[in-house]
C-alpha cells in the first residue's frame, strides 16, 4: 500500500474525529496527547519514571506528523511549521509533568515514625476503654 494512501486515510479519520467531537485540531492534539501519556503510564505503572511514557508519546506523535508530512504536496498538513506546532501542542503538558515530577522518597526514619504512630493509635484512651467495657461512671 502506498504511503500517500495511508496518510490520506489517517488524515480523513482525524478530521472525522474532530467533526464528531467538536474540538479543534489543536485541542485534540493536547487532549489526545495527555490521554496517551496517562494510558502509557498506567500500562507501565510498575516503573518509577515518567520518561518511558513520554518517549512512547513522542514516538507516536512523530509517527503522526510523519504521516501528515507524507500527504501530497500542497496539503495543509504537509508543512513543517504546522507539524512543529502540533508536536509542541501534543508534548507541552507531558514534558512539564516529566520535568516537575519527583518520585516519592522512601525514608526508613519516616517508616519507623509511622509505625510508632500506628501502634499508638491502636491503644484506646482510658475513657474509651471504660465505655467499651460498659462502664457508666
Amino acid at each position: 500500500m502506498n504511503l500517500h494512501i495511508i496518510a490520506l486515510g489517517w488524515s480523513q479519520m482525524k478530521m472525522e474525529v474532530e467533526h464528531i467531537v467538536g474540538f479543534s485540531s489543536d485541542a485534540l492534539h493536547a487532549q489526545v496527547g495527555m490521554l496517551v501519556f496517562i494510558a502509557c503510564q498506567y500500562v507501565l505503572r510498575g516503573r518509577s519514571s515518567l520518561l518511558v511514557p513520554w518517549l512512547l508519546l513522542f514516538g507516536i506523535e512523530l509517527t503522526n506528523e510523519a504521516l501528515d508530512m507524507s500527504r501530497p504536496p500542497g496539503s495543509v498538513e504537509n508543512d513543517l511549521g504546522s507539524s512543529l506546532h502540533d508536536l509542541i501542542n501534543t508534548m507541552l503538558v507531558p514534558t512539564v509533568m516529566v520535568l516537575l515530577w519527583r518520585p516519592p522518597v522512601q525514608s526508613t526514619a519516616g517508616d519507623a515514625e509511622m509505625s510508632t504512630v500506628s501502634e499508638s493509635r491502636r491503644e484506646l484512651p482510658a475513657t474509651a476503654t471504660k465505655w467499651r467495657d460498659g462502664y457508666d461512671g
